[in-house]
């Protein structure tokens, strides 16, 4: 009887750790880069919480940036508990304080490759959709 019940236990714990998905030990922090048919840019998510943007030589992030003759700034939050990861960018006008959020999705590939989906005001559900990128950390 102990047999069958030590046979049956370490069955059920090779079958549960064969369900188990490797778990890559990921941080955002750092400069990545995106190339497709459509262009190259680069992304920057600082230790701060801030984000600064380059693609096709049109730069806007960080603390504080202008455009169309508003400052703003450009600012992320991350959850790295969720899965997917949750990945919310928030756009806020420096004079008024109203923000735009971007509710995104990351899944990271590897440590030095991801994912990303944006929606705007929904957040997507997949990483489909033509607002899907791949981003490579930059070392």
């Amino acid at each position: 009887m102990k047999r069958i019940i030590l046979t049956f236990l370490i069955g059920i714990t090779l079958i549960s750790c064969k369900g188990q998905t490797e778990k890559i030990d990921f941080d955002i922090i750092g400069e990545w880069k995106s190339e497709d048919q459509s262009g190259s840019g680069f992304v920057i998510f600082d230790n701060e919480g801030f984000a600064n943007f380059n693609f096709e030589n049109i730069k806007m992030g960080g603390k504080e940036f202008i455009k169309n003759g508003k400052r703003y700034s450009l600012s992320y939050i991350i959850d790295y508990s969720t899965s997917p990861i949750n990945l919310d960018l928030t756009f806020r006008n420096v004079e008024t304080n109203k923000e735009m959020k971007m509710l995104g999705i990351v899944k990271a590939m590897s440590v030095n490759e991801i994912l990303y989906a944006r929606g705007n005001s929904e957040r997507p559900t997949n990483f489909r959709g033509n607002e899907t990128i791949e981003l490579s950390r930059i070392e």
